[in-house]
């Protein structure tokens, strides 16, 4: 690309402003709507701000120790799961960039080639062997995948 071929900048925002407009309409929006009756007494989606804005829905929630212990655990969990990401995919970014340009694109397939695999109902296990608080139901969750992996590999073979 030649210099004479770059876009302006006017130009460059304009084409961004329909991505920011769906951005703050369809995220930013409802989020500042949920915000605003976070703060509303009462704690209601049909909230009334004529008596003002309040704190007592978040010192309800953070002074209670059961809410208290699900938002540390949610907090705690998405600490894990971004430590796992980052150790899983660090090395799979790194291999990606250091591979010669002629294999770069088919490690990349590869590795998408996995989400293609991966079904519903495979993921429906999954979510429910990481959600069984009992290993029976764990247990349960990866014979039914086993059988459910058989049967699809069954009727692969017989196509």
């Amino acid at each position: 690309m030649d210099a004479g071929d770059r876009i302006s900048r006017p130009a460059r925002l304009a084409l961004l402003a329909p991505a920011v407009l769906v951005i703050a309409v369809c995220l930013a929006g409802p989020l500042t709507l949920l915000l605003s009756y976070s703060f509303a007494p009462g704690g209601s989606t049909r909230a009334n701000f004529s008596e003002g804005l309040t704190l007592e829905n978040y010192i309800g929630v953070l002074g209670d120790t059961f809410y208290l212990g699900i938002i540390l655990k949610t907090l705690w969990l998405s600490v894990i799961v971004t430590l796992a990401a980052i150790l899983v995919g660090w090395p799979l970014a790194y291999f990606l960039w250091k591979a010669p340009e002629r294999f770069k694109t088919l490690c990349t397939l590869v590795y998408l080639f996995g989400f293609f695999i991966v079904g519903p109902t495979l993921i429906v296990f999954g979510f429910a062997f990481a959600l069984s608080a009992r290993p029976v139901g764990a247990l349960l969750c990866v014979g039914a995948l086993l059988i459910d992996w058989a049967a699809t590999k069954a009727a692969y073979i017989r196509l």
